[in-house]
């Protein structure tokens, strides 16, 4: 599994799993003690002691947080606006500690910013929250309160703002807002994808140590000129981070159109080896159990 799996940036902590256990990490110039949480990690840990933590994501605006456990299990805190946390609680608008969603046993899973997505063991995706642009999967406009499978089939998915984007045997298709609806997707074909990562607006793909950028317009392909083969690519709101594979080479960050290195005034170039966590657009970095914030 890779490190990225088993961290997140969530108001001021890096949360990480480490042998099972949650753990946080904390930056004190950016912490509001007072805002959204009301848990800590040995809380979540005990939460889910029959149900050990395996990976855990947060949304592209940071507003909520889902945890798949080894079971196949999502669990799921946070801000609950317009009771899209796929836990039907309509009457409350922020869940403050884990919380099950029911549902099938998962592989994988995907935050937008209202919608979520995962992956079943049988490959179908199952879908919730905001529907206004389709891009749950089905051509009905109204919002899911609740896990409802899709006519699509995945080994990979990643949700944007307002769109879904999923591979499956060579073929990409992206429904909702910007690219296609769920009867006609946009639809690219691209035979080896590494990973698959959505943001605000756009869709990547890495393959083969390219960072692919998919235009929602058409079908065009444009490939990103990094410096060096990527290894591994990270999301933010509106932008990406790209991890080289040579350990010695610098990460770089695409953001409206352009490719920039990721330099932190106290760690210099950021590596392969440094931790990288991204809430909206602002960077944490960790060396050596120290912090760095950087806002891009």
């Amino acid at each position: 599994m890779d490190k990225q799996d088993t961290l997140s940036f969530h108001s001021g902590f890096i949360i990480e799993i480490i042998d099972s256990k949650l753990f946080c990490t904390r930056d004190r110039n950016t912490v509001n003690d007072s805002e959204h949480y009301d848990f800590s990690p040995a809380d979540v840990t005990k939460r889910l002691v029959k149900d050990v933590p395996m990976i855990i994501k947060s949304s592209l605006d940071h507003s909520f947080t889902i945890i798949l456990s080894t079971s196949g299990r999502l669990w799921v805190w946070g801000n609950n606006k317009k009771d899209y946390l796929g836990l039907g609680l309509a009457d409350t608008k922020f869940i403050h500690r884990p919380m099950m969603i029911i549902g099938p046993r998962f592989v994988s899973f995907s935050c937008g910013v209202n919608h979520s997505c995962a992956i079943d063991e049988g490959g179908w995706i199952w879908s919730w929250g905001c529907n206004e642009y389709q891009q749950l999967g089905n051509q009905s406009l109204t919002g899911i309160k609740h896990p409802v499978t899709s006519k699509f089939r995945a080994t990979l998915v990643s949700c944007g703002e307002d769109f879904t984007s999923c591979f499956y045997k060579g073929i990409i298709l992206i429904f909702g807002k910007g690219y296609g609806t769920p009867i006609e997707p946009s639809k690219f074909q691209i035979n080896s994808v590494d990973q698959l990562e959505s943001n605000f607006t756009d869709t990547f793909v890495l393959s083969e140590g390219n960072v692919l950028l998919l235009s929602g317009s058409s079908t065009k392909i444009d490939k990103l000129p990094f410096s060096s083969s990527i290894v591994r690519i990270i999301r933010g709101y509106s932008i990406l981070v790209a991890i080289p594979s040579d350990p010695q080479s610098s990460a770089e960050y695409y953001k409206c159109g352009k490719i920039t290195k990721l330099h932190s005034p106290n760690f210099g170039d950021i590596k392969t080896t440094d931790d990288i966590v991204i809430s909206g657009d602002t960077v944490a970095i960790r060396r050596c159990g120290e912090m760095d914030i950087l806002m891009i």
